[in-house]
């Protein structure tokens, strides 16, 4: 917990050195939202329809909006710090350190997104509100939603770490987080809403963790009927959390080779 609240600290001083930066990011995504806002009028009226897809305007609207939210809930740089400290070489001072590397880079990553939550994802939505207004949107709604958002930081967490795990062999990572935007952005359903998919991909998503990471986390956001009962909510949990155990198993078997690995040619 004081690892934690050592990076709250220093994450804080970050972004009030920086507010500069981060008022006109919110900026730039209030305008980018009016775009959005004119560019799904036209389709709605142009296609002479309250629904598209089973999304009203608002909830479309709100889709986008709510995957900016998660991103700024759960979105992680550890693949990009595991390879700057392998290719630096810090990674031999860090495993002599009593804590180990994975709650190292959780409790960096923890830290920044509680920062991330307080100047960032609570002032968009003060903004989303405004200029959209939820309509669809409730408290139980928004409670489901932050909740599954908290096993969605730890799947995105263990795939970044995975992704950063890599580095031990091959050093240049680029080229896999790429990759995992890529993947991400299409299998999450972050680029567009996994109902516009042929059907075939969409059943083969539903095999895949992206999709709890992202997709399903927004449906309870938008409060759509087909996921309102609680029994749905409780599966989708229990899905997330058999992910993150496998994810970690992956994490174990890879981890010790890796470190076998890296002390025979460290030395």
């Amino acid at each position: 917990m004081k690892i934690i609240l050592g990076y709250i600290k220093l994450n804080l001083k970050i972004y009030f050195q920086y507010r500069a930066t981060f008022l006109f990011s919110l900026a730039i995504d209030s305008i980018l939202l009016l775009f959005k806002v004119q560019v799904f009028k036209s389709i709605y009226m142009n296609n002479q329809t309250n629904i598209i897809v089973g999304y009203t305007f608002s909830q479309m609207i709100w889709y986008f909006a709510g995957i900016n939210f998660i991103f700024y809930l759960i979105w992680s740089f550890t693949d990009t710090n595991l390879s700057g400290n392998i290719i630096s070489g810090e990674m031999v001072v860090l495993l002599s350190k009593p804590i180990s590397i994975i709650k190292l880079e959780l409790s960096k990553a923890i830290s920044l997104r509680i920062c991330s939550a307080l100047f960032e994802f609570l002032p968009s939505f003060f903004i989303y509100m405004i200029i959209v207004f939820p309509d669809f949107l409730t408290f139980a709604a928004f409670s489901k939603f932050i909740i599954i958002c908290l096993f969605s930081f730890i799947l995105f967490y263990q795939l970044s770490f995975l992704i950063g795990m890599s580095a031990f062999k091959i050093q240049n990572i680029e080229s896999l987080q790429i990759f995992k935007i890529i993947i991400f952005n299409i299998a999450a359903g972050a680029f567009i809403p996994i109902e516009f998919y042929p059907e075939l991909l969409q059943k083969i998503l539903k095999f895949l963790p992206f999709k709890y990471i992202c997709y399903v986390p927004v449906q309870f956001l938008l409060n759509k009927p087909e996921i309102s009962e609680w029994n749905i909510f409780i599966f989708t949990i229990l899905i997330q959390i058999f992910w993150i155990i496998v994810f970690y198993l992956l994490y174990k078997i890879f981890w010790k080779k890796a470190i076998e690995n890296f002390n025979a040619a460290g030395g």
